[in-house]
């Protein structure tokens, strides 16, 4: 990552721009039905970290006064960990994927007068946070329900997390206006502010279920269908 800024060539004006971009590798521990020896045996899967920032604004300082400034910034987050920190061990389709976007913006207006002040903000701020249905060709499906459903052995833990997926909407508007002023040596100062925030939340809870059986490996027959 790195900033950068200075002068736009404008009196009094200057900008500014930031950007990080931060990679993260990492691993953890899994488990995995191995049916030629008829056990679980442990592996590991990647579960990497990507986050990008962004920043950028401008700052106006005209010689009469009366300064200005704006600014943006933005914020994009992947993030894979295991779906449950509980036993039994998880499989890798039982890893879940964060993801955040965050975006804001923010204007800012100062007049300076000799005995009238006036300063005004406005900014924005929209996160969207989400866990999908993991994407991995791992997962548990069954084609007469048309489900990737969680299936929980006695040792393993394997398919979509029964919590997921999941979404977090939120959004905020804020004006706010104050004025002061100076008399003598008396201050007067008075304003107003006005906000409006807008979220909603999904929670599948139990959306696709989870499915609890007795043995990691069947050893018989039980239907009488010739097949174990």
């Amino acid at each position: 990552g790195g900033s950068i800024g200075g002068p736009t060539g404008l009196e009094g004006t200057w900008w500014f721009f930031s950007l990080e971009n931060h990679n993260e590798e990492g691993a953890v521990e899994l488990g995995r039905r191995d049916f030629p020896s008829r056990r679980i045996v442990n592996t590991s899967a990647k579960t990497p970290l990507r986050d990008f920032l962004l920043a950028g604004g401008f700052d106006f300082r005209a010689p009469k006064g009366n300064p200005m400034f704006l600014r943006y910034s933005l914020e994009r987050t992947r993030e894979v960990r295991n779906g449950s920190l509980r036993r039994p061990l998880g499989s890798a389709a039982n890893r879940q994927e964060s993801l955040s976007h965050f975006h804001s913006i923010l204007y800012n207006w100062i007049h300076e007068g000799k005995s009238i002040g006036n300063a005004f903000v406005v900014q924005a701020n929209t996160l969207l946070s989400s866990i999908p249905a993991f994407p991995t060709s791992d997962a548990v499906t069954i084609p007469s329900l048309g489900l990737r459903n969680e299936i929980r052995f006695p040792t393993l833990q394997d398919g979509p997390n029964f919590l997921i997926p999941q979404r977090t909407r939120f959004s905020r508007v804020q004006a706010t206006d104050t004025v002061t002023c100076v008399h003598g040596a008396h201050v007067l100062k008075f304003g107003g502010d006005w906000q409006q925030q807008l979220s909603d939340t999904l929670l599948d809870l139990y959306g696709n279920g989870t499915i609890n059986v007795l043995e990691d490996f069947a050893n018989r027959d039980r239907n009488g269908d010739g097949i174990i």
